[in-house]
Order: structure tokens, then sequence, then C-alpha cells
């Protein structure tokens, strides 16, 4: 068994030491950073489309001031689906985004 281990090492060492390396990479990305997936745009989008929805306008707004920093398509879409309110709107956001992809 060691022998066949030692004779895969031997033949692909460059797959190995980039799997070593990209592991100890991967754990200290998760131990240095508590969430390291946090996305702050999506919940800006989030925001934006739940303040067109409720105030029914086509004009993007967040925290009530106009916020024509990106097409309204996506924000209002965002909205659309908070509004339905199929599951929690962290759920609910991120799985239409992962429709949408």
């Amino acid at each position: 068994m060691l022998n066949s281990i030692l004779l895969f090492l031997k033949k692909h060492f460059l797959i190995a030491a980039f799997l070593v390396l990209f592991a100890v990479s991967i754990g200290y990305k998760f131990i240095a950073y508590p969430a390291p997936f946090y996305d702050w745009d999506e919940s800006i989008y989030a925001q934006v489309g739940r303040e067109m929805v409720e105030r029914k306008t086509l004009i993007p707004l967040w925290q009530g001031n106009y916020w024509l920093d990106k097409p309204p398509l996506v924000p209002f879409a965002y909205g659309v689906v908070l509004k339905m309110g199929i599951a929690s709107p962290e759920l609910s956001t991120r799985f239409f985004t992962l429709l949408l992809t």
C-alpha cells in the first residue's frame, strides 16, 4: 500500500504539490477570515429592489435616495422575488441568483 502511494507521488509530483498547496491556502483563508464568501453588494441589490417594489417605482432607491449606479432590472427582480416570500430573504435571493447563472 505504501509503495503504491509513493509510486503515485513520484509519477504525479506536481499534481500532489499543487493539491497540498491549494488545501493549505484554502485552510488559511477559512481560518483567517471567518466569513470568506461575504458579498455585500448582494444585500444592497436586495434592499434597492425591496424599496422599488414597496414604493411601486421603477427608479432605484436606496435608503430613500436615488441609486443610479446600476441598471434597475436586477434590483427590481430581487425585489419581486423578495415580495413573493417563498423562503427567507437570504435563501430566495441567492437561489434566484443561482437560477440566473
